[in-house]
């Protein structure tokens, strides 16, 4: 097999960065597949996420309220766009370089097959990033992670099924501006919990990808000197195109 030009390297990279200008909410899908991209071969996404926060959480967001001013550095719902690249360093293990939203991560996969066909695995990752707020008003930056294990499936190359569970942690601090006043110091911590379910259907070249995740997230800082708190649970359904080179 043939590594990936290096010039189609290049552009999907650039088309990584270039889709963060647009970032609104952060939304991170996993895109996983059947399995870890295969070695000397190269995969890019380009697609979309839409981070829908439910019940308490929502609540947390409306306006001019300190719990508000918490998720505007942690990352409040919408939409955002996703663009990935990623390198088969070997049969079962891969790299990847995602951009959703306000953020970026590189992942590393692992694919430890469950039947000599190769048909069903395990999918194991992790994901160290970075985000940035994109918030009118607010200048911060944080540092997240997630990890997780999934089973996945795929029926005659055209067929890609996977399930399982994420576990994440995020730390941000940055500063609050309003026009007149002193800017406000803010800080967050933040973890979530969940579930993510996907479906990829397609030829070796081109697949079509959906995906839904289910977490629950608790947030917790200061904003001002005040202690602020918001939890809940939020959906995030996503989309992609995956091209194979």
């Amino acid at each position: 097999m043939r590594a990936p030009r290096p010039r189609v390297t290049r552009a999907l990279a650039a088309l990584a960065v270039a889709s963060s200008l647009m970032a609104c909410a952060p939304a991170a899908p996993l895109f996983a597949g059947a399995r870890t991209t295969p070695a000397r071969r190269g995969d890019g996404l380009v697609g979309g996420a839409v981070r829908v926060p439910l019940g308490a959480l929502r609540r947390s967001e409306q306006p001019d309220t300190t719990e508000s001013d918490l998720l505007a550095l942690a990352g409040r719902g919408g939409a955002s766009p996703v663009a990935t690249t990623r390198v088969g360093l070997s049969d079962s293990l891969d790299l990847g370089l995602t951009v959703a939203g306000g953020g970026a991560n590189l992942a590393l996969r692992l694919t430890v097959p469950l039947d000599d066909a190769g048909a069903g695995a395990l999918l194991f990752g992790v994901a160290p990033g970075v985000r940035w707020s994109g918030a009118e008003g607010l200048d911060g930056v944080g540092f997240d992670g997630d990890v997780y294990a999934l089973i996945s499936r795929s029926v005659s190359g055209i067929y890609e099924a996977w399930a399982g569970l994420r576990a994440g942690m995020l730390a941000a601090a940055g500063a609050l501006e309003r026009p007149g006043l002193t800017p406000l110091d803010a800080s967050a911590l933040g973890v979530r919990a969940g579930a993510v379910v996907g479906l990829a259907l397609g030829l070796k070249t081109f697949s079509g990808m959906l995906e839904l995740a289910a977490d629950y997230e608790r947030y917790a800082g200061e904003v001002g000197g005040r202690r602020a708190a918001a939890s809940g649970f939020s959906l995030t359904p996503a989309f992609a195109l995956r091209v194979r080179l």
